[in-house]
């Protein structure tokens, strides 16, 4: 098992919290996908620039970013001088309702077909909602907008990986019991 899914493992119940808490306003939204985001944003706290390792609380040194998802220190200000970014399902929480919704709001005008939209709001965590609704709008792929193009692509492949991973997990921890 890698340092990554001992990682999540030691914080899966706390993304299951978040992902219960939001799911009725956002049925997207699921743990193997959260847990991929996690992973492609800071490949949960062990990728070469984040310190400490593993940690939730930890930062990466070369960006801005704070916590497992990486939030800017200056466009989450508030939130970051709560203290919550450090808590996993805080994190989480917030990571669907402010980031996630603001972005499928935004981009729901331009796109009515869900995977698609799926796609764009995870191609805007990473470009912004504006580049994004650009590309859409010219008929181009979202991903075109983000670093190494294929952004969502990449989240939405290691989605699958995290659900069997999840799934292999589920059925381990159940038969502890």
């Amino acid at each position: 098992m890698s340092n990554a899914e001992k990682t999540a493992r030691s914080y899966m119940a706390a993304v299951e919290s978040a992902v219960n808490r939001v799911q009725a306003r956002m049925p997207c939204v699921t743990v193997p996908l959260m847990l991929a985001i996690i992973d492609k944003r800071s490949g949960w706290g062990w990728d070469e620039t984040y310190y400490p390792k593993g940690n939730p609380a930890g930062r990466c040194q070369h960006r801005r970013g704070c916590g497992f998802y990486e939030f800017d220190k200056h466009q989450h200000r508030g939130f970051i001088q709560s203290g919550r970014w450090s808590d996993v399902e805080e994190a989480t929480v917030y990571y669907c309702e402010c980031v996630l919704q603001i972005h499928r709001v935004a981009l729901a005008w331009h796109i009515k077909d869900d995977e698609a939209l799926m796609s764009a709001m995870l191609a805007a965590t990473d470009a912004g909602t504006i580049s994004v609704i650009n590309r859409v709008v010219r008929g181009e792929n979202p991903d075109t907008a983000t670093v190494g193009d294929n952004y969502s692509a990449d989240v939405l492949d290691r989605a699958k990986r995290w659900s069997q991973w999840y799934s292999k997990s589920k059925e381990e921890y159940d038969g502890k019991l």
